[in-house]
């Protein structure tokens, strides 16, 4: 091992045991020793005034380059008396390979700044913004400037740059006598900074990064009374406190002194401050009283939630003592609040129902204007640590945005670096499948929920259908997005029965197929989420111009993958989905390095599973799933493909039979056969109690009354007709064998 690795090795190993706020007791003796090993590597040797002088690594501190996305950057100076050219010279971030990125031919001025994105898109076009082809990692690594040789160091980041945190950047103090250095830094030249100062002087200088602060306690549901303790490892730091969601600051916070005892529903935020340091991360721990749920009325929260066609959106909080007191319900209500997995969400209260930002106030606002920050909590059921992060909040969906439609709004979970780590690195849906997440939904329900406009869907309320719908794709041997049910509650409040599900979006598609988001086109019916139209454009040319009886699709199977997309038609058909055109409820994928052809996935299929006779194969709608089937029915091949896949799926045994439809269905309801009388005490009072929308009858919505009927009626008319009825249908079309 040659000198230089050797140094390496040992600064890297001792860095791993390092913690941020020690990393300057040490850095004069690092300093001492660098130079003093400097001197005996001559092959080390440093040319140029040249100097990394900010490193800005965190979404926070990131900033937009030409294409509108935020990245980190990397600043370089030159403090020499004369201009240097950088025609190439290497930055890396990776001590093992010098060579990691070249710049271009630029002359940079004495006193001049430039500024390289940390993007990993490679551009370096002299004039143009520069784009090393790596990113940077906000708990530190190395990071160096070297001369074209890819040898001699002109500046480097040895062993790391120290985890970045919020807003803060790190860097080169201003004002240093580093002319004529030789690239040799003083042990007390880097520092902290308040915020990025991307081609200015850095200002606003910080001593260090608060640790974060430590509960004794994980986040819990509880039965009874208990103390927590909060810590932090930063001397002299201050932790302050909330218990209403707001972030806690000295201004808005209660200062922490003794052990706190926990003995109702809390919501705990916490963060440490010091003066001229980075304040911490806010910690957020949730404690709930299932007992509490039961009695929660909504004391001081808002009695409307902003308006809709001038009218006040009247809110809604109390658990309905009709169920709640019903000796039917009362314990399985309380073994139903532990009996699946909780998910909790904190927020300012001001970012749900301030009557100008709030995003529950203004449901029908969509986009980044109307994301706002959060934290999430996954609480196991099953004992198992859960996970915290926070994230970007909105809420989810189309038609159920509208408060008159539903008042129990479907939410989206967008993890970014803005917020703490760019993504849920966390095995929600268990160890197989993607583990990794940039975005989860969290699906309320509307068509065939308690609380629909329509009187008939409210009795057909099951909570299951969607769940069933996407398990099927999967077991038909299709890519699948899964989910599971949770209890959702917000700033402590319990708000209802969610499904927790991913996004079949192109993170999605590539975190089960394999590649970079940015490898997939995709789109959510009519709306492109990632690429363009052009392919899109091209497959629906190609069908609608008209596909002859007898002829090959060797034109269509570039464009559509056919195995899919007869699965996917086959499995609507069998729930008769009565709710998808060209403007809703289903997703589409290709990737498009390398060309690929278009995938489809289930999504939002709440209106299926309703009349055992109904028949949905005649509905046809231009650039949808529907047009595709139409035009490409008549054709030999594609029959074949059809009959071959029928029966595959409902002979005995397969993914459509119905004793595999049966089980599949039963274990959904086995699972929220308690959870469900949460709901019911939630909202299953809604239509009768508070908004009387539509069509009646407006009743009380319960399980023994209403949802046990619909899984009954399921369980013994509809799946042990719905396979054979669809064979008919489609021997009738000549597509079943």
């Amino acid at each position: 091992m040659n000198p230089r690795a050797k140094r390496y090795f040992r600064r890297t190993q001792f860095a791993k045991i390092l913690p941020p706020w020690a990393f300057f007791a040490i850095f004069g003796a690092t300093a001492i020793a660098l130079l003093l090993l400097e001197i005996k590597d001559p092959a080390r040797k440093r040319t140029a005034d040249v100097y990394i002088t900010e490193i800005a690594a965190t979404g926070r501190n990131a900033i937009a380059d030409e294409d509108g996305q935020r990245q980190n950057w990397i600043e370089i100076a030159n403090f020499g008396g004369q201009p240097v050219s950088l025609e190439g010279w290497k930055l890396t971030d990776n001590f093992h390979r010098p060579s990691s990125w070249t710049f271009p031919k630029i002359l940079l001025k004495h006193g001049e700044r430039l500024l390289v994105f940390a993007s990993g898109k490679d551009r370096k076009t002299p004039g143009s913004p520069l784009h090393a082809n790596f990113k940077l990692d906000e708990q530190g690594e190395y990071l160096a400037l070297l001369n074209p040789d890819g040898q001699t160091v002109v500046n480097e980041v040895l062993p790391k740059y120290p985890n970045q945190r919020g807003t803060a950047t790190w860097g080169l103090r201003e004002g240093l006598l580093l002319t004529g250095a030789g690239g040799q830094v003083p042990a007390d030249a880097y520092r902290f900074f308040t915020e990025g100062t991307p081609g200015a002087p850095n200002r606003s200088e910080l001593f260090g990064l608060v640790a974060s602060v430590k509960c004794s306690e994980p986040a819990s549901l509880r039965n009874s009374p208990f103390t927590i303790t909060l810590s932090t490892r930063t001397p002299r730091a201050r932790i302050y406190y909330t218990t209403n969601g707001t972030p806690p600051d000295p201004f808005r916070g209660l200062p922490y002194a003794n052990p706190l005892r926990i003995s109702s529903s809390t919501v705990l935020r916490a963060a440490a401050f010091r003066d001229n340091w980075e304040q911490s991360p806010p910690l957020t721990r949730t404690f709930l009283f299932p007992k509490n749920v039961l009695d929660q009325r909504g004391h001081g929260w808002p009695k409307t939630w902003g308006q809709r066609d001038g009218q006040p959106v009247l809110a809604d909080y109390e658990m309905d003592p009709e169920i709640v007191t019903d000796s039917r319900y009362t314990q399985d209500l309380l073994q139903g609040l532990y009996s699946i997995p909780t998910v909790s969400l904190v927020t300012g209260s001001e970012n749900l129902f301030d009557a100008e930002k709030g995003i529950y106030s203004n449901p029908m606002e969509t986009g980044a204007d109307w994301e706002r920050p959060a934290s999430m909590e996954l609480i196991q059921d099953n004992g198992t640590e859960g996970i915290q992060l926070d994230c970007g909040l909105r809420i989810q969906g189309g038609w159920n945005r509208r408060p008159e439609e539903s008042p129990k709004h479907s939410l989206r979970l967008l993890f970014k670096r803005e917020y703490g780590r760019g993504s849920l690195d966390y095995p929600v849906f268990g160890k197989s499948g993607a583990q990794s997440f940039e975005t989860l939904i969290l699906r309320g329900g509307c068509n065939n929920t308690w609380l629909h406009w329509s009187g008939e869907e409210r009795r057909r309320g099951d909570y299951i259908r969607d769940q069933w719908m996407r398990e099927t794709f999967g077991e038909m041997g299709q890519k699948s997005a899964r989910g599971r049910f949770i209890h959702l509650y917000i700033n402590g409040l319990y708000w209802g029965l969610y499904l927790l599900t991913e996004r079949p979006s192109a993170p999605f598609i590539a975190s089960v197929t394999g590649g970079l988001a940015e490898d997939f086109e995709s789109r959510n019916a009519e709306k492109v989420l990632t690429g363009d139209d052009r392919s899109w454009t091209q497959l629906f040319e190609t069908v609608n111009a008209g596909i002859q009886e007898d002829s090959s699709l060797d034109s269509i199977r570039p464009l559509l993958n056919l195995t899919n997309f007869v699965d996917y038609m086959l499995l609507n058909f069998y729930g008769a989905n009565a709710d998808w055109d060209r403007s809703s409820n289903w997703y589409a994928a290709r990737r498009r390095t390398p060309p690929g052809p278009f995938e489809f996935f289930v999504w939002d299929a709440e209106r299926t599973l309703e009349g055992v006779r109904d028949d949905r194969m005649a509905f046809d709608d231009d650039l949808s799933p529907t047009r595709l089937f139409h035009k490409l029915s008549p054709n030999l091949e594609f029959r074949r493909i059809f009959k071959e896949r029928v029966r595959l799926h409902c002979a005995a045994g397969g993914a459509l039979s119905p004793d595999r439809n049966v089980r599949r269905f039963q274990a959904s309801a086995a699972q929220i056969q308690m959870p469900i009388v949460a709901e019911s005490a939630r909202w299953g009072d809604y239509r009768r109690d508070v908004h009387s929308y539509k069509v009646g009858p407006y009743e009380l919505y319960a399980r023994e009354t209403h949802w046990k009927p619909e899984i009954d009626r399921l369980v013994k008319d509809y799946f042990p007709l719905r396979t054979h009825i669809l064979m008919q249908r489609l021997k009738e079309r000549g597509l079943a064998p």
